[in-house]
């Protein structure tokens, strides 16, 4: 029985190591690719005659940065470039890459059917916003902010993997150098789309459209341009994600019937949760904790099972890929703590920490912790507004999530 019980458990940590491998090659490379390499040792090139590719970069970044240590220009851009990426997971748009200050997504790659023209245009619309509250935020506690063009144009391009050892999903052709230029020829704080752009959403009853006449592009001579803004900003900001098929690794919530999941140990070692007042002891209230983790993204639910199954003793956890879902386990079962993502399909965070709070007795008092992103303000009060009792920034560091779980488990005790 031994025997077997280590064999079943090292089979286990073979089969949980290969699926973090497997998504953290996803997480680098788009999923269909990532498939093709593994499969074959290589990706082809791909031609695609219609993609939407958006552009953006910060104004005066050189003159910003000079008013900033390492430290914060590396994590103002990580909250910026945080944000963007929430967003591209929200409208099916895949992200390139970032050169610097600069972002670059493109719709249409490496899914034809994924990221229409429509969907990049409120992709941009909803990251110039972001950082419109970002500015705002900012300069109301006398620091430095950055202003943003973005640029949008849609047409042919070439898909591929570069490199050998770092590998790198671009895109080439003449449709990604007028997107740059769309970018550097817009004003900040507004989305420049090309006529291209303009003729495949101009009947888009949500968009409004400035005419700017020909204008002249470096290298392109004179172009058509137009500024494209939201009837509602708001609407398009508060919209449900797009819904995404999940690849579900076991075991997670996907059929009908919730269920707790117990996870056996691993050979890594366990980091003991620590208490405030004696770090070097473990902290009794945090141990054998039974946690809704609701996140549909799953190489950050893979990362993030990981991190507290490490960190937390004889934690047992349940991942739920949507607001929905959590809700119906919160229905069958007793957690002492939620963490909750925002942006997910279906059901997002606010509306489901609404609905656990109209929950009868014990569970509506549930401990639920906001996980995203998006660090502006304006997003943590709402989170705040629909129930939540703490807010913990993506990528989240080990020190802000144990505190927040500390602070949680400690008030739901105290009540």
């Amino acid at each position: 029985m031994l025997l077997e019980r280590t064999v079943a458990d090292r089979t286990y940590e073979l089969q949980h190591e290969k699926d973090r491998s497997e998504e953290l090659l996803k997480n680098i490379l788009p999923e269909n690719v990532a498939n093709e390499l593994k499969i074959r040792g290589s990706a082809e090139a791909r031609y695609f005659d219609q993609v939407t590719v958006l552009f953006s970069d910060f104004r005066d970044f050189t003159k910003v940065t000079e008013q900033l240590t390492a430290a914060e220009l590396v994590d103002e851009l990580n909250v910026c470039f945080n944000a963007f990426d929430r967003i591209m997971e929200k409208y099916g748009v895949e992200k390139i890459k970032t050169i610097g200050d600069a972002y670059m997504a493109a719709g249409g790659v490496p899914d034809p059917s994924g990221g229409m023209p429509v969907a990049v245009v409120l992709a941009g619309l909803e990251m110039q916003q972001i950082m419109r509250e970002r500015q705002e935020e900012r300069r109301a506690h006398g620091k430095p902010a950055f202003e943003m063009r973005l640029g949008i144009h849609t047409g042919p391009v070439v898909a591929g993997i570069v490199g050998r050892r770092k590998f790198q999903y671009d895109i080439w052709g003449d449709t990604v150098n007028i997107a740059s230029r769309m970018e550097t020829t817009g004003e900040p704080g507004e989305v420049n789309i090309s006529e291209a752009t303009y003729q495949l959403v101009k009947d888009e009853q949500d968009l409004l459209f400035t005419p700017r006449g020909k204008v002249s592009a470096k290298g392109k001579g004179e172009m058509e341009m137009f500024y494209v803004r939201a009837r509602s900003i708001e609407e398009v900001v508060n919209a449900e994600p797009i819904k995404q098929e999940p690849v579900a690794p076991a075991p997670i919530l996907l059929d009908d019937e919730p269920r707790s999941t117990i996870y056996p140990s691993t050979s890594q070692p366990v980091i003991p949760a620590l208490s405030r007042d004696n770090p070097a002891t473990p902290n009794p209230q945090l141990h054998n904790l039974h946690i809704l983790l609701a996140e549909d993204n799953e190489f950050n639910a893979m990362v993030a099972e990981g991190h507290l199954e490490n960190w937390l003793p004889g934690v047992r956890l349940v991942h739920a890929v949507n607001g929905a879902k959590a809700l119906e386990a919160m229905r069958n079962e007793r957690f002492d703590l939620v963490l909750m993502d925002i942006q997910m399909p279906e059901m997002n965070g606010y509306d489901a920490a609404r609905a656990i709070r109209a929950l009868p007795d014990e569970k509506s008092r549930v401990p639920i912790i906001a996980m995203s992103a998006n660090v502006m303000k304006a997003e943590i009060d709402r989170c705040m507004e629909a129930g939540m009792t703490d807010f913990v920034p993506k990528p989240y560091k080990r020190e802000q999530l144990m505190q927040a779980i500390e602070r949680a488990v400690q008030a739901d005790n105290r009540s």
